[in-house]
């Protein structure tokens, strides 16, 4: 019975998981880092090299903003526009960004993503 349980429990999909942070469209809080990812795209990270990971594509005009934070712990409130693919999102109309001190001694609290505002989703 204990074998049966823990094989069930293993073939549980954790993308609905991965995204449990993301609560619709809205204007979200955030602390993560800006990457370019293999597409030579910027994304910022969330929870980043976790099995929680978030990506979201930065988009609009907000590329320029966001390439002087490049590989820098940042924290962010930014628009998420439309509902998430899995771990897969984007942001826009990013209203505040500030370079934030990572803190070392609480790895697992220094990535997060936080509704601040909740609004309808772009189609």
């Amino acid at each position: 019975m204990n074998k049966l349980l823990i094989l069930i429990l293993i073939s549980i999909p954790l993308t609905g998981l991965a995204a449990a942070d993301f609560k619709g469209c809205g204007v979200y809080s955030m602390h993560g880092r800006l990457i370019k990812n293999e597409k030579d795209q910027l994304v910022y990270l969330v929870h980043g090299g976790t099995r929680s990971q978030l990506d979201f594509a930065v988009n609009g005009d907000d590329v320029a903003t966001f390439a002087a934070y490049l590989d820098k712990p940042t924290s962010i409130e930014a628009v998420i526009p439309k509902p998430m693919e899995g771990t897969k999102g984007s942001i826009k109309k990013i209203s505040k960004i500030n370079i934030r001190l990572p803190d070392p001694l609480n790895p697992e609290h220094d990535s997060f993503i936080s509704l601040k505002s909740k609004k309808d989703c772009e189609k």
